[in-house]
This record gives structure tokens, sequence and C-alpha cells, in this order.
């Protein structure tokens, strides 16, 4: 007589339990990697929507320059925006995360202040484009790589997610934001304010959240204090 076996039940008892709750990113142990990770996407996506919203208006109405002129400086930073994105991907994987995130966090914001608040010239304008692109885009080609490894496996979906995405919700307001400060400051030293603000937190969740370069994203080695 043949006998059937089936893997059925031990399928079934292996995986009682195991079924990942979204809320479990809000626990005990995961909360201040939940709360850094969403400061640290509000800041890159709240410095990237403050400037480049703004940046043709800026452009047009405080630089005085025309619409096919504004065209020309917004392709210089879109050329640094693709080359940034590159070299940030490099670095992510070089020096680390938390390194990479805070380099390039601080050279936004240095670039910013200059390309908003110090009287350069159109053509110093120019050629400051690129490194403007540089960095405040290419600030986002270590986010995938440090939320997938700030989150253990079973809940790591939905970790990302969130921090991202509430991120990007807070991050939304900036240019709303620049609308109403400039209404009382100049339209530059309003996008100033508002990309520096973001980009000061991009420095310091990054300086608390733990390195997670080389972490080992295997459920059991998984820890949030892990650096």
């Amino acid at each position: 007589m043949i006998r059937r076996y089936s893997s059925q039940p031990e399928i079934k008892s292996a995986t009682v339990g195991l079924m990942p709750s979204p809320l479990e990113i809000f626990s005990p142990r995961i909360i201040r990697t939940t709360i850094l990770t969403s400061v640290l996407a509000a800041g890159a996506q709240g410095g990237y929507h403050a400037l480049f919203t703004w940046l043709p208006t800026y452009l047009k109405v405080e630089r005085k320059l025309s619409v096919i002129g504004t065209g020309g400086y917004i392709a210089v930073v879109i050329a640094g925006s693709y080359v940034g994105l590159l070299c940030g991907a490099y670095l992510a994987d070089r020096i680390g995360r938390r390194a990479n995130f805070i380099l390039y966090a601080v050279c936004s914001l240095v670039t910013v202040f200059i390309y908003t608040q110090l009287p350069v010239t159109d053509g110093l304008m120019l050629l400051l484009g690129f490194p403007l692109g540089f960095f405040a885009n290419g600030i986002f080609a270590g986010m995938g790589a440090l939320l997938t490894e700030s989150y253990p496996t079973r809940i790591r979906c939905s970790g990302q997610a969130f921090s991202y995405n509430f991120g990007r919700g807070i991050a939304a307001f900036n240019p709303a934001f620049v609308g109403v400060l400039s209404s009382t400051l100049p339209l530059g030293e309003s996008i100033g304010v508002l990309a520096v603000s973001a980009y000061g937190l991009v420095i310091l969740a990054a300086l608390v959240l733990p390195e997670t370069k080389g972490r080992d994203l295997t459920a059991e080695s998984w820890r949030p204090d892990l650096g």
C-alpha cells in the first residue's frame, strides 16, 4: 500500500505566530529607529522640495533670468543630480551610510547657503548649479540601503514605507512654508532658511542612528542597537 505524506501540517506549524504586524514599528524595541529614520527622510526630502520647487521662480524673479536662461541653469542642476546619485551610491558602500548622509547634508547646506544668500555673479551661480544638484539630489542614493538595514526582516517593508513616506508627507509642507516666509523675507532667504533647517535635521538624525553598513539582515541576528 502506498502512503501519501503531506508537508502541509509542518508548514503551518512552522509559520504559526510569525505573521508580522505593521504596528510593530511603533513597539518599544523599534520606535526609536522609526522616529530617527522618519526625521532623516523628512529632512532630506524637505531640503529638496524647499529648494527645487522654488528654484525656477527664484532664478526668474530674483536673478532676472529669462525663461531660456533659466532652462540652462536647471540643466546644469540636473546634470549634477545624476552624477551625485552615482557617487552617493558608491560612497554609501565605501564610507558607510551615516557618513555618506552627513557628508551630503553638510555640503548641501553649504551650497544652498552660498547659492541663495551670497551675492554671487550669474556665471558663478551657473557653476554652483552642479554641486547644488549633486548634493541635494544625490543624498537619496543611500536612503534605500539605510532604511532596509534599519529594520528587522519581519517588518522591513512596513518600516521602510512608513519612515520614507511619513518624511515625504512632512516635507510636502516645506514649499508652502517657503511661500509664507517669502511674504516677509526675500525668496532666496526663505528658501535658504527652510532648506538649511531641513539638512540640519538630516545631520542630527544621522549622528544618532547606528551605522548599518555590513549589518547581517537575517531575522535571527538583527538588533536595533547594532552599530
